[in-house]
């Protein structure tokens, strides 16, 4: 946290979908200090999902893929073709949440609140 404090953080590439783990490990820290860091920054337009840093811009798109949606494992892949791990965090911050039948996932459903 030292080593951060202070310093500005490029988190280069687009910024749409930023890994976190690769920001770190080119500023020679750690995970968790980065996102410490990040979150007592001001990062207007920005989501901390997991370790990725998400731009409303691809939380608007991948909002608008999930219209229509129901299954759960079918949110999943709109998810990854973005590049985002953190399922559970993303689809509570569009305002959905998970319907689960049993423990099949083939069988949960999305249900927005």
């Amino acid at each position: 946290m030292a080593r951060l404090r202070g310093m500005e953080i490029s988190l280069g590439n687009d910024g749409g979908v930023i890994n976190l783990e690769e920001v770190a490990k080119r500023y020679g820290v750690g995970i968790e200090p980065l996102k410490e860091t990040i979150k007592g920054q001001n990062r207007p337009g920005f989501s901390l999902l997991g370790d990725h840093l998400i731009s409303q811009h691809v939380l608007d798109e991948i909002q608008s893929e999930l219209e229509g949606v129901k299954k759960h494992n079918d949110a999943l892949k709109i998810f990854e073709r973005h590049g985002i791990r953190a399922y559970s965090q993303a689809l509570a911050l569009l305002g959905y949440r998970v319907k689960w039948s049993g423990l099949d996932p083939d069988k949960a459903e999305i249900l927005k609140e």
